[in-house]
């Protein structure tokens, strides 16, 4: 990346939500809040696909922990990241192609 040059783009919120399971429950509840997608099953707790606003990386990171009291989705696993792929191909079909944010940065060395 040029240093100067200003990148926006939307991001995802990444939101670790623990749940208790009763042996007698035999549907489990969505653990995550309105607008949030459940990735429990692959160990990501709730993720926020906010598209509303672009974002620089330093101002979509700050509003992941101001706002949402959270932080920036870290992938390590290839399941994790299948399961981002599958989600991020399902959204664009809804709203249209982005970029995304993840929780790396380089800002350190530029």
């Amino acid at each position: 990346m040029m240093v100067g040059l200003l990148q926006t783009s939307l991001f995802i919120v990444f939101f670790a939500q623990c749940q208790a399971f009763s042996a007698k429950t035999t549907l489990i509840e969505n653990p995550c809040p309105k607008h949030w997608i459940q990735a429990t099953w692959v160990q990501m707790g709730c993720l926020l696909f906010n598209s509303t606003t672009a974002y620089t990386w330093e101002e979509a990171n700050n509003y992941c922990q101001d706002k949402e009291n959270a932080s920036l989705v870290e992938i390590y696993t290839e399941e994790q990241h299948e399961f981002l792929k599958m989600e991020l191909i399902l959204l664009a079909d809804h709203e249209g192609s982005a970029a995304w944010w993840t929780a790396g940065t380089d800002i350190g060395n530029e």
